[in-house]
């Protein structure tokens, strides 16, 4: 039988159960060079969600600082969009995200082109609502 103090613990362990990051979406650079990848971590009706936006390098790649360049919390699992315009601009589309970070541009190597513009991969967020007519971010 229960004691009063199991039905206290109960509660804790809803709030402690943090699930782990899985891959929801991938998208190569149009030069082939970088990866974006967006992840996600469900964590239960007691707590906000997570998704995570990252750039790696992909062959031939040359990013200075490859890794995590979003972190939002609260956005619409599965509504997260990747898109490249271009191999030097990267747009991310969220969906009724609570609040984010983000790291506006990743440098490669070498830093300055020819031209003696920075040689970097710029990040561009796009924060939607939700449309419940439509079910979908607009």
């Amino acid at each position: 039988m229960p004691t009063r103090h199991t039905w206290l613990f109960l509660p804790l362990l809803s709030l402690c159960s943090c699930g782990e990051w899985q891959a929801a979406n991938r998208l190569p650079s149009p030069d082939g060079a970088a990866l974006a990848s967006v992840e996600v971590k469900l964590r239960g009706a007691s707590s906000t969600n997570s998704t995570r936006v990252n750039v790696n390098n992909a062959t031939g790649g040359k990013l200075l600082e490859p890794g995590e360049i979003l972190n939002a919390n609260g956005a619409i699992v599965g509504q997260t969009r990747l898109a490249w315009d271009g191999p030097d601009r990267l747009l991310v589309t969220l969906c009724e995200a609570i609040s984010f970070k983000v790291r506006a541009r990743l440098l490669r190597e070498p830093i300055t082109r020819a031209d003696g513009s920075e040689n970097a991969i710029y990040v561009e967020v796009m924060n939607q609502r939700y449309s419940e007519q439509e079910k979908r971010c607009r």
